[in-house]
């Protein structure tokens, strides 16, 4: 049986991509492309989503990335937003 955090993981991954966007998930933990960039990588656990947003690739994919933080914020416990590549 699926833990807790790899159901909702699934489910925000079906989210996801129905939305257009493509995404490659190992269990609870997935990366998203929006138009073939990376736009971000996601972490779920049963109580929060870690959201880190890809810096480099931010100004053309900023309307990307704020449609998929708006998206989790429906879906998640709780969201976290941060930043990759850290530092």
């Amino acid at each position: 049986m699926a833990s807790a955090a790899v159901r909702l993981a699934a489910e925000l991954q079906r989210l996801l991509q129905r939305q257009g966007y493509e995404v490659s998930r190992h269990a609870s933990s997935m990366i998203i492309l929006a138009r073939g960039r990376l736009a971000a990588t996601l972490h779920v656990y049963p109580d929060i989503c870690r959201l880190n947003l890809y810096r480099p690739w931010a100004s053309l994919l900023a309307e990307d990335q704020e449609a998929i933080r708006r998206l989790l914020e429906k879906h998640c416990p709780r969201l976290e937003l941060g930043e990759a590549p850290y530092g």
